[in-house]
């Protein structure tokens, strides 16, 4: 693993790798039975997209594009713009450092690499919890607010069922979970 021969704590960065670079890496290397080495080597991720959210929040108000090609066209000089080739590790790293983020910044957003898993298995969870409340997305509730309980872990065969069967049929239990 070329990884091995950096002699430093190795982070990973990637644009929005928390929701695909990353779980995608790491489920590949759980297959392959390569985890336990990688993780002996890298000590985390960083996400870029997430630190140009947080570095820019007047995008994320008036609802601005966060891919790096626009970031790129938006934030650099005409003139450092004739080389990029996005999606090109090296061209990649270069635009980041040239937009303004800086290596601290990195650093201080770094996630370590069990951050990943517990994202997905979360984003596992509230799959299979919206699913058990797609009557309530029918009947009763929005599709956001679906999501927010979904994302909140509550299902409506444990949590929803209990609470508005108490509810609806008004009982003295009703203010008691």
């Amino acid at each position: 693993m070329f990884l091995r021969s950096v002699s430093v704590a190795v982070v990973l960065v990637a644009h929005n790798g928390f929701r695909f670079d990353a779980p995608v890496l790491t489920r590949e290397l759980i297959l392959f039975n390569m985890w336990a080495e990688f993780k002996s080597v890298v000590f985390g991720f960083a996400d870029t997209l997430s630190l140009f959210k947080e570095k820019l929040p007047e995008r994320v108000t008036n609802k601005e594009s966060f891919k790096q090609e626009v970031l790129a066209d938006d934030l650099l000089p005409v003139v450092t713009l004739v080389a990029i080739d996005a999606h090109n590790a090296l061209s990649d790293v270069q635009v980041l450092h040239k937009v303004g983020l800086l290596e601290n910044d990195t650093v201080e957003s770094t996630k370590p690499v069990n951050f990943v898993m517990i994202l997905d298995r979360q984003k596992k969870r509230s799959k299979q919890a919206e699913i058990t409340l797609l009557p309530l997305k029918q009947h009763a509730l929005s599709s956001a607010m679906v999501t927010k309980l979904a994302k909140a872990d509550l299902n409506l065969s444990v949590h929803v069922k209990g609470i508005f069967s108490r509810w609806w049929f008004g009982s003295a239990e009703a203010t008691t979970c």
